[in-house]
């Protein structure tokens, strides 16, 4: 049996735990590399909502897309941006859901976004929008804060430092819910987005640059190594003192 676990989250170390496998289990989230990533030069409404993720119904684009229907009126002028590459074939379910919605006017399908490409999509949209069921890290949600872009998202994503750094909203996965939080973002003044923007970059930095995070491995890797001597040690002086007597 191994001595730890490693879970990037507290919803993946609950699950390990009902498998019933190992209670050792030590939370060490993944990491994020921030040397030389800038962050956005301007706050200023670009009226420009993104989503980057993989085109399947758990990553909830559909659920962006029914949000953005029951605000279209509040987002005339804006555009919506899906980016992601369609692995299932779900992209011509999500283009017959925005014609449905009467929103295709306003609705971009991007494709697979890389590299330069991907870093220029989070820097130039107002607000990064996930609406997962589920993720055990989410690292979309970490390039986006990194580039100064606050997130909606949902609590199947372990993200709930978003509101404790007040960088974006955190909510359940339901299209009034993500609905009422575009609604927010759209009220807040362009000072307020770039407080929260440079918020949420400070935030991933601190905690999931991939410096620190390889830090906390490390330790955690020597803490085993100390544990197992000391164990090694105290069973050779029980087995000395057995055999002296």
């Amino acid at each position: 049996m191994a001595d730890v676990l490693v879970a990037t989250a507290e919803t993946e170390k609950n699950n390990l735990l009902k498998l019933g496998y190992n209670k050792n289990i030590k939370i060490v989230p993944n990491g994020v590399i921030t040397d030389n990533t800038n962050t956005k030069k301007s706050w200023k409404r670009t009226q420009t909502i993104l989503y980057v993720g993989l085109l399947r119904p758990n990553k909830g684009a559909n659920i962006l897309l029914e949000a953005v229907g029951l605000l279209k009126n509040q987002l005339k002028g804006y555009k919506i941006f899906i980016a992601g590459p369609d692995t299932e074939g779900y992209l011509k379910t999500l283009k017959e859901l925005s014609i449905k919605l009467n929103i295709e006017n306003i609705v971009y399908f991007l494709g697979g976004v890389f590299g330069k490409e991907k870093w220029e999509l989070y820097k130039q949209a107002d607000i990064f929008i996930l609406p997962t069921l589920n993720e055990n890290f989410g690292i979309v949600i970490a390039e986006a804060l990194l580039s100064g872009t606050p997130v909606i998202t949902c609590k199947g994503a372990p993200w709930q430092g978003i509101v404790e750094h007040r960088c974006g909203w955190w909510v359940n996965r339901t299209v009034k819910d993500i609905a009422n939080a575009i609604n927010e973002s759209l009220s807040l003044s362009e000072q307020e987005l770039e407080a929260m923007g440079k918020r949420g970059r400070n935030y991933v930095i601190k905690r999931f640059s991939s410096n620190i995070v390889a830090e906390n491995m490390k330790q955690l890797y020597q803490q085993i190594v100390e544990k197992s001597y000391s164990t090694a040690n105290v069973k050779l002086t029980n087995n000395n003192k057995l055999g002296g007597g």
